[in-house]
């Protein structure tokens, strides 16, 4: 009898040593792979609204025409949609450096106020959903890849 309430409760601290580990497995995980961020502003409606919480994944592959990205740049934090991948074009004007916009492959328009310029192998578009309320790369341009931090997780 003494020597199965040992094993018995050698059992029970081996099961709950392996719990204990397990869970901080998890959290470690958890933790360096994952961050949540608060959307501040509109730019992101109706998709996402004013102080929802989205969590977003630190390790990410392949970025593609409709991820959800968060950002850095000069400081600041974004979240926006990439609508522009390395090949895409984009119009930027000459008199207004800062001006840019997304165009089609096929487009053959030629102006004197824009130029039609590719998107490097780094560089992505990224745009707010709420166009009026957003500022994004049809503001400050297209941004590098090293930029961007996080790509949205959805299960």
């Amino acid at each position: 009898m003494k020597k199965s309430k040992r094993y018995l409760k050698k059992y029970i601290f081996n099961f709950f040593l392996l719990a204990i580990v397990l869970v901080f497995a998890i959290y470690f995980h958890i933790s360096t792979s994952y961050f949540f961020v608060i959307v501040e502003g509109n730019s992101m409606l109706p998709s996402f609204k004013n102080h929802q919480i989205l969590y977003f994944s630190k390790k990410f592959d392949e970025i593609s025409l409709g991820n959800v990205v968060v950002f850095k740049r000069n400081g600041e934090t974004y979240i926006k949609r990439i609508t522009g991948i390395p090949g895409g074009y984009y119009l930027r004007g000459p008199a207004d450096p800062l001006s840019f916009a997304m165009v089609a492959k096929d487009f053959s328009s030629k102006s004197k106020y824009y130029t039609i310029e590719t998107l490097k192998n780094d560089e992505f578009f990224a745009e707010g959903d709420n166009k009026s309320e957003s500022f994004d790369s049809n503001s400050f341009g297209p941004i590098k890849r090293s930029q961007i931090i996080g790509k949205l997780f959805t299960f």
